[in-house]
């Protein structure tokens, strides 16, 4: 080894005394290059990256186009360019060639010299993209397939469970434990449709949600658990499922979303003071057991016939005690699916302009900056709009002009938000469920 390395210094300091540029030879340099590299093929690797100036180009070099089509060449190496293609492999004669690309029958030689190679970083998005998978409206879809059709991974999965062990009827899913003999509705159970998570105090970390999480986490993606749970609880129910989530590094923890509604099974139960001290009760317990989880609140959002946010007196503590502020804003939404249809005079379906909507979002976060005194990272966690409501046509048309309020606006208040869903059994996900898949 001590040979080589004094070998390739000898070489290099030769070839800059004689050859100083390539405008001297370019055919000796090329033969010199081959040479080495058919007898000595990490010398010669070393020799390129040490002098940049030794590529020529094929065209000019007989000599270099006939061993090139003879295929005298092994040295691989590995590089990464601005334009974001990683770890492409290229052969070591074809970054000799730095003029004009040439094609040959085996593939092409790429045009490419040592300024254009560069260090990859991975940072933080300006504005994150989560996709939702999962919930009372379609099943888990598995990353392989959902790789296959975006192409690319996203910061985080969500997905959407319920906890209430204590109930009647636990761990069976409630429309399948309450069946209704005419639908009503996901909410109109003694506890929330959501599929049942089997872990806390019944400790099947084998199933739901776990599977699903090691899942996503195999593909690179962080896991954003969604989780209503019975708020009248005790503190041994919710340490059971913080000790299930410290094995899964990173995870956005919601508990109790869209708390300041009626809709809600846990809002049933009990006051909205009682939710807030029991989201205060759960950031504690989380904190402490599993400092991996960072909890999200989503309650209220602006209002713009009073500037405030809808109860901001009752879950003040809990917008101090969270991780990450939220809010649910969709610009369109039938959420009377599936007990009826989505007709133009019906009553049951939201539509909303564009801009109100970013607004409102908007100005939540600054609210809470304002009456917490603090600045945290602001989520939209279900995000869409409903193709029930405004055709699949303007469903894309909405989200695409959102897309464009937050990629214009400078203060880039907007941390992340969640796509609702991949697959959903009604026209609110990328795609609609396929029964025979």
């Amino acid at each position: 080894r001590a040979w080589t390395v004094e070998f390739f210094l000898r070489v290099h300091a030769l070839i800059l005394h004689c050859l100083p540029s390539t405008k001297t030879a370019p055919g000796t340099i090329s033969l010199l290059i081959l040479l080495l590299e058919i007898f000595s093929p990490p010398i010669a690797s070393g020799i390129f990256f040490l002098r940049k100036s030794l590529s020529v180009t094929p065209s000019e070099s007989t000599l270099h186009k006939k061993f090139f089509m003879h295929g005298f060449y092994r040295q691989k190496i590995y590089w990464s360019t601005r334009d974001g293609r990683h770890q492409k492999k290229l052969n070591f004669l074809e970054f000799t060639a730095t003029k004009n690309p040439v094609k040959k029958k085996s593939g092409r030689v790429y045009n490419l010299g040592m300024e254009k190679i560069s260090r990859v970083f991975l940072k933080k998005a300006e504005c994150s993209l989560d996709l939702g998978d999962g919930s009372e409206r379609g099943p888990y879809v598995n990353q392989d397939y959902i790789f296959q059709k975006m192409r690319k991974p996203h910061r985080g999965i969500s997905l959407m469970y319920t906890y209430y062990p204590t109930d009647e009827g636990w761990p069976v899913r409630a429309s399948v434990a309450f069946p209704q003999e005419t639908p009503s509705g996901a909410w109109d159970y003694p506890y929330e449709d959501y599929f049942p998570y089997r872990g806390g105090v019944e400790g099947l970390r084998d199933e739901e949600p776990f599977k699903f999480m090691k899942d996503i986490r195999s593909h690179g993606q962080d896991v954003v658990l969604t989780m209503t749970i019975n708020p009248l609880l005790s503190d041994e129910y919710i340490i059971a499922v913080a000790k299930d989530l410290r094995p899964y590094g990173r995870v956005l923890l919601r508990i109790n979303h869209e708390c300041t509604g009626t809709w809600f099974c846990f809002s049933r139960r009990a006051d909205y003071q009682q939710v807030a001290d029991f989201f205060v009760r759960c950031c504690k317990i989380f904190h402490k057991y599993s400092p991996n989880v960072k909890i999200i609140i989503c309650a209220g959002m602006w209002e713009k016939s009073t500037g405030k946010i809808e109860m901001e007196e009752t879950f003040l503590d809990a917008y101090r005690e969270a991780d990450y502020w939220s809010g649910d804003q969709y610009i369109s939404l039938h959420w009377g699916w599936p007990a009826d249809v989505a007709l133009r005079d019906g009553k049951t379906f939201s539509n909303y302009d564009v801009e109100d909507v970013y607004e409102k979002a908007k100005n939540t976060w600054k609210r809470l900056c304002e009456i917490t005194g603090q600045k945290k990272p602001m989520l939209l966690s279900e995000l869409n709009a409903d193709g029930d409501v405004s055709s699949p046509y303007g469903q894309a048309e909405k989200i695409k002009r959102f897309m464009e309020l937050v990629q214009d606006d400078s203060e880039h208040w907007l941390d992340g938000f969640t796509m609702y869903q991949f697959r959903d059994d009604g026209r609110l996900g990328l795609e609609i469920t396929d029964p025979n898949n």
